[in-house]
């Protein structure tokens, strides 16, 4: 990929974050974590 040619768009581009996907089990307990929280987030935000 070209370096963007602003100044802004070469920032975003270097400190983007990338992340890699693993073909790992993910335990209930966390998944129900995850959507306890996006649930108590939802209910700050109305």
């Amino acid at each position: 990929m070209p370096m963007p040619d602003s100044p802004i768009l070469k920032a975003i581009h270097e400190r983007r974050s990338i992340r890699h996907l693993v073909d790992a089990p993910v335990s209930r307990d966390l998944i129900m974590t995850a959507i306890e929280a996006g649930r108590t987030i939802k209910m700050v935000k109305i």
